[in-house]
């Protein structure tokens, strides 16, 4: 048995150090035979008090002399020395300690083995290998699955690279990559319509239920359709296309027809798309799906403000928002995406709203140069700042999004889409910038002999100007990527940041840029008159008869307020507000275009110009290749939007915006964030920025990829672990009937009682039925299955082609601190119903139970 001895060990909400002694009862029939293992166990221990979780401190058992030579895994980590289990079955004598969504409990050895088996306590967390010598690691604080601890511990140097890095045969969807999926799906392992359930089983364990993540805030209804499409055409035997099957989601700011585009503002709540966003055409014609639009807060105004859904969580650590404060409004992109609630996704920037929730998530994000990645079907907000920005899990993952989305669009002049239309300052074409593919960037080598800037205000060096907050724990992973940077071959040059300083400097009180050549007139209509302008074309672009143009929308619904610090008044300068009243009034006797207001012109040229003189000449005569930094230097607190010192703590350059704030984007300079660590006390992760010459992107790639490659810095989220549906069995179904043949599902009927409210849930007795058949009378239907927020329900009773089911479900009762405005996740119970043929084809339909 398992035992503990505390002693008076102190016990408080800072630390603790827990001495703990561990005896195991082994049945030598259990041990693998002709195979060393030994077992490390770590401790996650609850404050007698049982309102605390503590911290976390691990005990190693392994002898000193024992080897730390891993020669394989499976379902539990084991090292070498004289006993222990391969067999996952068996785990109940060892483990005593079990994760329920987030929290730990103590769990006595005989329950231990019952508990696993439930899904609703999580995965094993108490064995891991490692050597003798490791000392708590952060990272280690809740675990989802030997790979994933495995990889924490071979970033950590702690153990060599083992010969497997995951059970083999098995993909594990959590941590698949683009190249991953789409073999899977070429040797008919999984279909796209199965791919598209699983994504969703994750979505609903973990943003409708669990932690409540809120980031996928509407799914598109047409995604088992788009999948079945993808299915079929690959059974066609036509080649697949680039990301044939691979779900996506794009933030709501995005047109996808037939869906609301409302920009997480209720004053367009019913708002539908005429036709698709450029990027998502390019999408859907390589094959990929549109799984569903995520969160943001309204008219992309902010960060973490709550808009018509709310807004989207931390999936690494709820007490931290999961983005800026005040620019991180692709919230919900940052967080999903990190959560694998689906391959991709798509972020959008005007200062740092795609690259912060990227930081803040272990994502790469990348805000390319101005025209590189089509525009048009995005709601605009300063159309002389807005980029879209990819968020993905690695590098190779974004070079193989790139290959498809970088390209001339020919429909540029139909929407917004502001350097690509403008005639004042020539720019490249995206065939012009790009290479024949991206995969040509891989690069490992690419920071050989290259000089790198590095600002000494983003780093934490006493009296740098302008001042930025730079945490120890940040300045710790910068300096453990400068190592791994000056080991790539690169130098590195702590300097000054003049593009920065010349930008932010005020000639008199209330200046919000510092642009020569461009007048405080100009800043004004900029703010105002420049975004109702193109509100108001995107409107009438779409071409919705309901919401027609800008001047029928009430001002009062543009922008909430829903939390006390949501107001903008709170957290942005006077002089960058927006002015909501005033914008309407600007458009209802329009006289110009983007391209005709007053000064517009001159503007350009003069952001031009600065780019050009205080960073890329500057650069020139430097001898500087590139330059990096912190993405962030801290994270802010969640509650600031309602406790006034989280919000004072927010507000302060470093948290406020992702380092480089307004400047970057106003005067179009490109730059991408990689995973540089985790910040240890806090459990959540920091990113660090490339930055090159505008259209010089290419070489920000390979240098980033460069990085990414040696660092490995990226780790999983703890509060999304792998479940079970996640792990994939890398074979093809043997081979029953043509693989053209697709089951055809409808359902006739659902219904559902009136809610039985108790005092902690609702509860509603719901029936499904409908008919169930296959294209091909060869090829028999084998099952059809339910389920619920993830969960497999009971075995659906299928008579012929009937087929009908049955279920008490029950929701818990949430009383949000702060309502939404609508229906999100959380009030939804998410019902899939997938049938499946004797040839692996699969046909799926989604139910939401309110």
């Amino acid at each position: 048995m398992l035992q503990q001895e505390a002693g008076d060990a102190g016990f408080n909400e800072d630390h603790i150090r827990l001495e703990a002694r561990f005896e195991l009862e082994v049945n030598k029939a259990d041990v693998t035979p002709n195979r060393p293992w030994s077992l490390v166990i770590g401790c996650i221990v609850w404050s007698h008090d049982r309102d605390v979780i503590v911290r976390r401190q691990l005990r190693s058992l392994i002898d000193e002399q024992s080897s730390s030579r891993v020669t394989g895994y499976e379902n539990i980590i084991l090292v070498q020395a004289g006993i222990g289990y391969n067999d996952f079955s068996k785990l109940g004598v060892i483990l005593v300690i079990i994760v329920q969504n987030g929290e730990a409990r103590d769990v006595q050895p005989e329950r231990a083995k019952r508990l696993i088996s439930d899904r609703a306590f999580g995965k094993i967390v108490a064995i891991f290998l490692c050597r003798f010598n490791l000392d708590w690691h952060p990272s280690i604080s809740h675990f989802t699955s030997a790979g994933e601890i495995l990889d924490v511990l071979l970033r950590s140097n702690t153990i060599q690279h083992p010969d497997v890095s995951q059970p083999r045969g098995t993909l594990n969807l959590a941590k698949a990559s683009i190249k991953d999926l789409l073999h899977a799906l070429e040797i008919h392992a999984i279909t796209s319509v199965q791919l598209v359930s699983l994504y969703l089983h994750r979505i609903g364990i973990y943003d409708y239920r669990g932690p409540s993540l809120n980031s996928v805030c509407v799914l598109n209804p047409r995604a088992f359709e788009e999948a079945q499409q993808s299915d079929d055409y690959r059974a066609s035997g036509q080649p697949p296309r680039p990301l044939e099957g691979i779900p996506f989601t794009v933030k709501d700011s995005f047109m996808v027809k037939g869906m609301t585009v409302a920009a997480g503002s209720p004053a367009f709540t019913n708002l539908i798309s005429s036709e698709d966003a450029a990027i998502v055409s390019l999408l859907r014609q390589a094959g990929a799906v549109v799984l569903g639009k995520t969160n943001m807060p309204p008219m992309a105004d902010g960060g973490a403000q709550r808009g018509l859904y709310g807004r989207a969580e931390s999936p690494y650590n709820l007490l931290y928002s999961t983005t800026a404060y005040a620019s991180g409004s692709s919230n919900g992109c940052g967080t999903s995406t990190a959560a694998s609630f689906a391959a991709f996704g798509f972020a959008g920037e005007t200062v740092s709203s795609g690259r912060s929730p990227a930081s803040s998530n272990a994502l790469v994000g990348y805000s390319p140069s101005r025209g590189v990645i089509p525009n048009r079907g995005q709601w605009p907000l300063y159309p002389t700042c807005d980029v879209i920005v990819p968020h993905t899990r690695s590098m190779e993952d974004l070079l193989s999004v790139l290959d498809v989305i970088v390209a001339d669009d020919l429909e540029a002049a139909r929407g917004v889409d502001f350097w690509r239309n403008q005639k004042f300052v020539p720019i490249p074409k995206a065939s012009e910038v790009r290479p024949a593919t991206y995969q040509d960037l891989k690069d490992p080598n690419a920071l050989v002999g290259k000089r790198i800037a590095v600002p000494r205000c983003f780093i934490g060096v006493p009296y740098a100007k302008p001042h930025h907050v730079c945490i120890e724990a940040v300045q710790q992973l910068w300096e453990k990527a400068r190592a791994t940077l000056e080991s790539l071959g690169a130098t590195v040059v702590e300097t000054d940041f003049p593009l920065l300083e010349n930008y932010g400097k005020q000639d008199f009180p209330g200046q919000s840029c510092n642009v020569p050549g461009m007048s405080q007139e100009w800043t004004s209509t900029e703010r105002c008159q420049m975004i109702a302008t193109g509100w108001d074309d995107f409107l009438r672009m779409n071409g919705d008869k309901m919401c027609p143009n800008l001047t029928e929308r009430d001002p009062n619904k543009i922008h909430p307020h829903i939390a006390p610090m949501d107001d903008p008044s709170k957290h942005t300068e006077a002089q960058n507000q927006v002015r909501y009243p005033e914008m309407i009034d600007s458009v209802r006797n329009r006289q110009h275009t983007l391209y005709t207001l007053p000064e517009v012109e001159t503007a350009m040229n003069a952001l031009e110009a600065m780019r050009k003189r205080d960073f890329e000449d500057w650069m020139d005569n430097n001898d500087f290749d590139l330059m990096v930094f912190p993405t962030n230097g801290d994270v802010p607190l969640a509650d600031a939007e309602e406790n006034l010192q989280s919000m004072l703590h927010a507000l302060q350059d470093g948290i406020k915006y992702a380092n480089g704030g307004r400047a970057l984007k106003h005067v179009g300079i490109p730059c991408i964030t990689v995973p540089m660590g985790i910040i240890k006390e806090k459990e959540m992760p920091v990113g660090l920025t490339f930055v090159c010459k505008a259209w010089k992107d290419n070489d920000m790639l390979r240098y980033a990829y460069a990085y990414e490659t040696a660092s490995r810095a990226r780790t999983s989220p703890r509060l999304t672990p792998s479940i079970p549906s996640d792990h994939i069995p890398l074979l093809s179904p043997s081979a029953k009937g043509s693989i053209k043949a697709k089951p055809i599902l409808n359902i006739r009927s659902a219904t559902w009682e009136e809610p039985e409210n108790l005092e902690e849930e609702i509860r509603r007795q719901v029936s499904v039925s409908g008919t169930v058949y296959s294209s091909d009378s060869d090829v028999p239907v084998s099952s059809v299955q339910v389920f619920v927020n993830g969960e497999e329900s009971v075995t659906v009773s299928l008579a012929e082609s009937e087929w009908k089911w049955e279920k008490l479900l029950c929701r818990p009762k949430i009383l949000a601190r702060f309502p939404t405005l609508t229906r999100v996740p959380k009030d939804y119970l998410l019902v899939v119903v997938i049938a499946t043929l004797a040839n692996g084809r699969n046909a799926a339909q989604t139910l939401l139970v309110d």
